[in-house]
């Protein structure tokens, strides 16, 4: 979750989707999602390398997060 939570903290400080920021344009929904997705790839790469696990079981054990309503924190 950490990782999800940083990769779209960053996308939105490069592309905010806030209407009322400053900043916003109008083509940044589309920016901001692929920045998100493609720092997301980075980021779960690096959880995967901190603790030794292949992409499969991450995605295992995010399943069984999601299966057994684990915490978002």
């Amino acid at each position: 979750m950490a990782a999800e939570d940083r990769a779209d903290a960053e996308a939105e400080a490069v592309y905010p989707v806030d209407i009322f920021d400053p900043n916003y344009e109008g083509g940044n929904v589309l920016k901001n999602v692929t920045l998100s997705d493609e720092l997301l790839d980075d980021y779960r790469a690096e959880v995967r390398a901190k603790y030794g696990i292949t992409q499969e079981q991450q995605s295992a054990i995010s399943l069984e997060g999601v299966t057994n309503y684990w915490p978002l924190e």
